[in-house]
């Protein structure tokens, strides 16, 4: 507006209504990506696959993938299966409500995630593998004769395996 021209309030108030409309239609606008990004965001990945190819002419097929959870990941599921913490469960500590967790999760590390009896005894507290050798028997007993156990095992093993969804 020039000094010359006369001040019209109409006018005034329509040119900033239309300045005002433009910069909400400008705030709102970059908002729109960050929803369809936010809505694109993926589940967390499964286990990482360890791949067993049948034949070595055979080139693998889903169905020869296995899931091999590591030592941490079983610790961390029995602990909150048990709702004890995965620190408790590689602690010293031989407190009642402790012990059956952690052998679980010896038993677990074995069978589930096959690993080395040595590597699974130094991952719970620096134990020796007599010791992971011990839990791995003791569970194996108790889960013939103790229907409750072998389901939580069971459980246990289903979300382990990555067959949960």
């Amino acid at each position: 507006m020039s000094m010359t021209q006369e001040f019209d309030p109409r006018n005034f108030m329509a040119q900033r209504r239309e300045r005002l409309a433009r910069i909400a239609a400008a705030a709102v606008q970059p908002a729109w990506p960050a929803v369809e990004k936010a809505q694109a965001i993926k589940p967390l990945p499964a286990p990482r696959p360890l791949v067993k190819p049948a034949r070595a002419s055979k080139p693998w097929f889903a169905a020869d993938v296995v899931f091999k959870p590591t030592i941490r990941e079983v610790q961390v599921a029995v602990g909150s299966y048990y709702c004890v913490t995965a620190m408790d469960i590689r602690s010293a500590r031989r407190d009642g409500p402790i012990i059956k967790p952690r052998q679980v999760a010896m038993y677990l590390a074995r069978e589930v995630a096959r690993e080395e009896l040595t590597k699974i005894g130094r991952h719970f507290g620096g134990r020796d593998h007599t010791t992971v050798i011990h839990a791995v028997r003791k569970m194996e007993a108790l889960i013939e004769v103790d229907m409750i156990l072998a389901g939580e095992v069971a459980e246990l093993t289903r979300r382990l395996s990555g067959c949960a969804s």
